[in-house]
């Protein structure tokens, strides 16, 4: 079994007697616990620092070659991790105290001490040297964290510029929700603010119907865990918007669900273009067939009812008027129509060349366009303003039967 490691202690002391005194009481009270090394000197002091390491300094301040408490800064310069404990005279506990507020462990009054109460002294100095020694490693430790959680702030606001950069402009918005579904986020959204939105749901912001449904989908995501997308008209604050709608479930320790995160892209002007690009293409089909059609025919009067009706469906035309040159009578006569009372067609069944907006185009042989018919001051439009028309054209047909026979058409396209 190996021996018990002593103490070693350099004792500072410039008088033999208080230093035989001081080593005396030591062992009587320890035995072999403590090893001292006895010097008189400062010069000599510092030399055996320099030589081996202790644990511990027994410091008298008033020495021949240095004297008060610049005495204690030069052996804590020479060992800045060394204990020291201050001896001073009965005259002089002052020092001693100022001695504590520039370091010192612990001071002790020469002659009022005996071998217990030094013994203790020492055991406390290296105790509470231990303690600031780990005390200033912590203080470093979180300094150096504090520098890197400074470093990760500095690279967190510019990336959080960069993001911000990136969606400035972009048709996207993102929110997070909590399981109350509450916006605790967000981020870009175009048409509301987002300071506006933290603490409110979905039913203070968008329509009942729309608020609804998102706040439905958004549940069944927390319930599920599953991402989910949808596409929709969603309004808010007297705006409808096209949105495409990403949202996935928030995620906590341990992979708990705590909410909803939501990804929106504004595609308003996409929908509005396929959508007018869908219509132009059932126009021109539905125009293209309307045309073979009656070129294939025979007797192309005979169909242009039903064909014109076919018409009007595709196009969202509301209506439309066919009328046939009668050479005999020398009026035009109505062949087929679409759109107005039975009545009110009956009124227009025959007319006049030059009467009415239908007459003219007959007469002249040119397409004519009004628009904004109920504010028009165009007497020719007189007739159709009484069936609340607001935009009507009017054009003379053209394919190769027509021609002949003259046969001017009329539709009206709200």
């Amino acid at each position: 079994m190996s021996a018990p490691v002593s103490t070693r202690i350099l004792l500072i002391e410039d008088s033999p007697t208080d230093a035989r005194l001081l080593k005396h009481d030591l062992t009587e009270v320890t035995g072999g616990a403590f090893e001292v090394t006895w010097v008189e000197r400062l010069e000599d002091a510092t030399a055996k620092l320099r030589e081996r390491s202790f644990d511990v300094a027994l410091l008298d301040l008033t020495l021949p070659d240095s004297s008060g408490i610049v005495t204690y800064t030069r052996v804590q310069k020479e060992a800045p991790r060394l204990p020291v404990v201050v001896l001073t005279g009965a005259d002089n506990e002052a020092t001693g105290i100022e001695a504590i507020r520039r370091g010192v462990q612990e001071y002790l009054v020469k002659g009022a001490a005996d071998g217990k109460t030094v013994a203790r002294a020492i055991r406390y100095a290296i105790e509470r040297k231990q303690m600031q020694e780990e005390l200033f490693k912590a203080n470093k430790l979180l300094e150096q964290r504090l520098d890197e959680i400074l470093i990760a702030k500095e690279a967190l606001n510019e990336s959080e510029h960069r993001f911000r950069l990136a969606l400035k402009n972009a048709p996207v918005s993102l929110a997070a929700q909590d399981m109350d579904l509450r916006f605790i986020w967000a981020y870009n959204q175009h048409t509301i603010n987002p300071d506006e939105v933290i603490g409110k749901t979905d039913t203070d912001i968008f329509s009942p119907e729309d608020a609804a449904y998102l706040m439905d989908i958004k549940r069944k995501v927390i319930d599920t865990g599953a991402e989910l997308r949808q596409q929709r008209w969603i309004t808010s604050n007297g705006q409808s918007r096209f949105l495409d709608l990403y949202i996935e479930p928030l995620r906590g320790a341990g992979g708990r669900v705590t909410g909803v995160a939501v990804a929106t892209v504004d595609m308003t002007q996409e929908k509005i273009a396929q959508d007018a690009l869908r219509q132009v293409v059932l126009r021109l089909d539905a125009l293209s067939q309307t045309a073979s059609a009656l070129l294939q025919s025979t007797d192309p009067q005979r169909h242009i009812q039903s064909l014109c009706r076919t018409v009007m469906e595709r196009i969202e035309c509301d209506t439309f008027f066919n009328f046939l040159v009668d050479e005999k009578a020398g009026k035009l006569h109505l062949n087929a129509y679409a759109g107005i009372p039975e009545k009110e067609a009956r009124k227009v069944e025959w007319l006049d060349f030059g009467v009415a907006v239908c007459g003219c185009v007959a007469r002249d042989g040119r397409r004519i366009v009004a628009e904004h018919i109920p504010s028009s001051d165009d007497a020719r439009t007189e007739l159709v303003k009484s069936w609340g028309i607001k935009r009507k054209s009017w054009e003379r047909s053209r394919s190769a039967r027509a021609a002949a026979r003259r046969l001017p058409t009329a539709r009206f396209p709200l």
